[in-house]
């Protein structure tokens, strides 16, 4: 599983860069998700400058997630 999301992290990435330059509307984003078709979205960005920096994890209590 880690070069699927490896490489899920960089079709993001590739998906979000249009969209932040204005090149795509926002709501791109959504109809690549619905589409479930890696070829809507965008070109994978390349590994380099992408980094892991920080992890959340909600609270655990037991008796299931708040």
């Amino acid at each position: 599983a880690n070069r699927f999301l490896r490489n899920m992290v960089r079709a993001l990435v590739g998906t979000f860069i249009p969209i932040g330059e204005k090149e795509v509307e926002p709501n791109h984003l959504e109809k690549v998700l619905n589409e479930k078709d890696r070829t809507v979205a965008g070109k994978s960005a390349h590994p380099q400058g992408l980094f892991l920096t920080k992890i959340n994890y909600p609270k655990f209590n037991g008796a299931g997630n708040r």
